[in-house]
Order: structure tokens, then C-alpha cells, then sequence
């Protein structure tokens, strides 16, 4: 059966190739395995907090594993994904946490600080960073360690479900949303895998 989701993607290739490498990164790897497992844990995670069918959450993250399973997990309760590269401003996370309607943010210590000084906007209900201790904050703050696990129903998704939302540099203006569905993220990611 060809893939048609991004979660159906990961399982395909689960099936398959268990024990082999998924992710590489430096030195490290991760097999398709393990990435199953991590994207299973944080998806309980994130449903613990709510994250719902078309909820969006923001990834503000470098390059990583956690990146990949954050959009694996997101993906895997409906979710929507916008990632916003590591080197934005605080100003254009803002910009985009408040445009996208972001209801979760995967981020460092240090952008939340930033961020905690620049105005949280009023559709971010949680934020979630490598370390949170010592910060103030008038919504939640946690690390992955410290979210509980909570069980959730498979969400039915089929290829036109929109899955991310990618944001334009802002050369003319301010950066503009767009939605991406399973399907143009699956066809993307083979057509990767083949060239």
C-alpha cells in the first residue's frame, strides 16, 4: 500500500525496516524503530495538553531528532505543524505563533525567555522547552519529562488533510501562511527519497 499520510509513512517504513536507520544526525542514528516509539511517547504528550484534530503547534527548534519526532507526533494526532527556523526573531515567531493560531510551542529555554519579554499571544496555551525552570509565565511552561502521557484515539486522516503550515520569507511584507496537506508533504518526501 503506498503511503498517502505522514504518519502512514513512518509506518510503512516501520513495517519494513524496523532495525534500520531512520535519522542520522553528526554521529548519531536513530532506527525506524525508535522513531516509532519516540513519536508514540510525545503524541501521548501532546495529547495530554490537549492537542487536538487541526490544532495547530509551532516547532522553533534546530535541526534535530526532536524536531522530526515533534513533526511526527503532531502529525500523528491531526495536528499541524509550522516550523520556524531556529534563527527567526523573536518578532517573526510572534508574528507567525499569532498568524497560524498556534495553540502549542516546541522551542529552547532561551527563545522562551525571549518571548516571555516580547508578549505571549493569546492563542498559545502551553510552551514546551528543553528547560524551564526559575522562568515565570502567565501559561504553562513545561519540558517533555515533565508532561504526563495521556492515551488518545487514532485520528482518521486521509490525504487531503492539511498537516503543516509553512510560512514565506516576508520579503514583501509580513510572511504569509501556507497550508500543505498529507499528500503534497508524502509526494515532497518521495520524491526526495527517489532522487
Amino acid at each position: 500500500m503506498q503511503p498517502f499520510t505522514l504518519p502512514d509513512l513512518l509506518e510503512h517504513n516501520l513495517a519494513e525496516r524496523a532495525d534500520k536507520i531512520a535519522l542520522l544526525h553528526g554521529k548519531e542514528t536513530v532506527t525506524y524503530g525508535e522513531l516509532a516509539h519516540e513519536v508514540e511517547r510525545w503524541a501521548r504528550k501532546l495529547a495530554a495538553l490537549g492537542v487536538e484534530k487541526g490544532d495547530r503547534v509551532c516547532i522553533h527548534l534546530p535541526k534535530s531528532f526532536q524536531e522530526v519526532v515533534a513533526t511526527l507526533a503532531i502529525s500523528t494526532i491531526g495536528g499541524l505543524f509550522t516550523n520556524v527556523t531556529s534563527v527567526a526573531t523573536c518578532r517573526m515567531l510572534a508574528h507567525v505563533l499569532r498568524d497560524s493560531g498556534a495553540k502549542i510551542l516546541i522551542t529552547s529555554k532561551r527563545k522562551t525567555v525571549e518571548l516571555l519579554e516580547h508578549g505571549i499571544p493569546d492563542s498559545l496555551e502551553s510552551i514546551i522547552a528543553d528547560d524551564v525552570e526559575e522562568l515565570e509565565s502567565t501559561i504553562p511552561l513545561h519540558t517533555w519529562e515533565n508532561i504526563p502521557e495521556d492515551e488518545y484515539s487514532r485520528t482518521r486522516l486521509i490525504d487531503k488533510d492539511n498537516c503543516a503550515i509553512i510560512y514565506t520569507s516576508g520579503s514583501t511584507g509580513s510572511p504569509k501562511g501556507v497550508l500543505l496537506s498529507h499528500e503534497t508533504v508524502t509526494q515532497s518526501a518521495r520524491a526526495a527519497a527517489t532522487h
